[in-house]
């Protein structure tokens, strides 16, 4: 102790204690009772790590109990608790105040009528009329457990919190007041200007918007008279649309009647215009064939007055232009004689060969052997040997033409006027 005396009083004191350190404008000192009646800009210092200011202190050396009162204030430096009367225990390390006070931790702004303190975990027990403003939103409750160090807000009591958009009554679970991410246990109800929503347990994020709901969800849009019902639920409460699975129903409701859906998996929101699109490539949307495309049936036509155009659609298709399947398969190679049967007026007559010219093809260079003549008259003027020779040129010329008319594909082409005055 350190000071001057004047009138049984001590001025400029100053009081020590273990680790402790006291000073004050004015003191009395009880040296009996172990006691200190301090007055005036009264600041307690205890182990530099707590420390206490008041008007009036009052100081127990046996209990090591410190009374403040007028303008109480206590801080460890992070957190600053003031009001009109506090208590602190520097054995128990408790702050307390019963007649109101505040409690500042950066942000958040923490008021009741009672509080208490504990300075070793940082833990705040507060009772009565507890508000806790923050700049984003207000918690207002009875009673609230408040970690000044973690800044998560444990809810005991029934309890609202309001940020403006939204509002979320809640009587059991915990809140990070510097996040905004809760866990809501006790059937939580969050609402909002369009609807609201409950569950067993929900859990929030306020920087995504973002809610997930798990048992007995009960979501209602009041607005578009919808509600949905599931096991489990994401709400997107900026977009104001659910996700809900395990046995959800959606139901539909006016006036007048009501429409239940349920499935595996439903969703109510509002689709944005860049997720609805409309392509019109999309091969369902084209009622009109492409004017390239010509139907399969069309290729089967045949001219009936003209075997050349029929051998020039086969020969088309043959040297590799798109074909119908089902053409190629329908076509027999005798298909096309059968089905015209053209007069010799109506083949291209070409130059006739000199008769001598016929007579240089030998049978013998011929693949077809032993061919019969079917033709019964012969000109006079042939001999034996030319004779044979045209026979078999000209039953080779018909039999290839019929093997091979598809293809319009001929070994040799002999005119039919030749063959004729051949034969």
């Amino acid at each position: 102790m350190q000071s001057d005396t004047v009138d049984g009083k001590i001025i400029q004191a100053q009081f020590s204690q273990g680790f402790t350190i006291m000073d004050c404008d004015s003191a009395i000192l009880d040296q009996n009772a172990n006691a200190v009646e301090a007055y005036g800009n009264v600041h307690v210092n205890d182990k530099d790590s707590v420390h206490t200011y008041s008007d009036y202190i009052f100081y127990d050396g046996n209990t090591r109990i410190v009374t403040l009162d007028g303008n109480a204030k206590m801080t460890d430096r992070k957190v600053i608790i003031t009001g009109p009367e506090m208590i602190y225990d520097m054995n128990a390390k408790i702050g307390s105040y019963v007649n109101g006070g505040k409690l500042v931790n950066e942000k958040s702004t923490l008021t009741s009528q009672e509080a208490f303190y504990y300075t070793d975990t940082k833990d705040v027990y507060f009772k009565q009329n507890v508000v806790l403003i923050n700049p984003d939103y207000t918690l207002s409750t009875d009673t609230l457990l408040y970690n000044t160090a973690t800044k998560i807000a444990t809810i005991v009591a029934p309890t609202t919190i309001n940020d403006g958009k939204r509002i979320t009554y809640v009587s059991s679970g915990t809140y990070n007041t510097e996040t905004g991410k809760g866990n809501f246990v006790s059937r939580p109800l969050i609402t909002d200007s369009t609807g609201d929503f409950t569950a067993d347990h929900i859990d929030i994020d306020k920087s995504n918007g973002m809610a997930i709901a798990t048992g007995n969800m009960i979501w209602r849009d009041t607005v578009n008279k919808i509600i949905l019902l599931g096991n489990y639920g994401q709400v997107n409460q900026t977009s104001k649309s659910v996700f809900a699975t395990q046995h959800p129903v959606a139901i539909t409701y006016n006036k007048a009647d009501s429409l239940f859906m349920t499935g595996d998996t439903l969703y109510s929101g509002l689709i944005s215009p860049d997720t609805a699109k409309v392509y019109l490539k999309d091969s369902l949307l084209q009622t009109v064939p492409p004017a390239e495309e010509n139907d399969s049936l069309t290729e089967l036509t045949v001219p009936a007055d003209s075997v050349a155009s029929a051998f020039k659609q086969r020969a088309d298709a043959a040297i590799g232009i798109e074909r119908d399947s089902i053409t190629v398969a329908a076509v027999r190679p005798d298909s096309i004689q059968q089905v015209v049967r053209p007069t010799r007026d109506s083949i291209p007559v070409r130059t006739a060969l000199p008769r001598e010219n016929l007579r240089k093809f030998n049978t013998d260079t011929l693949p077809m052997a032993k061919l019969t003549d079917t033709t019964a008259q012969q000109p006079k003027d042939t001999t034996e040997k030319d004779i044979s020779a045209l026979s078999a040129m000209s039953a080779f010329t018909r039999i290839r033409c019929r093997r091979y008319a598809t293809a319009l594909i001929t070994a040799v082409w002999i005119p039919y006027s030749a063959c004729s005055a051949a034969l």
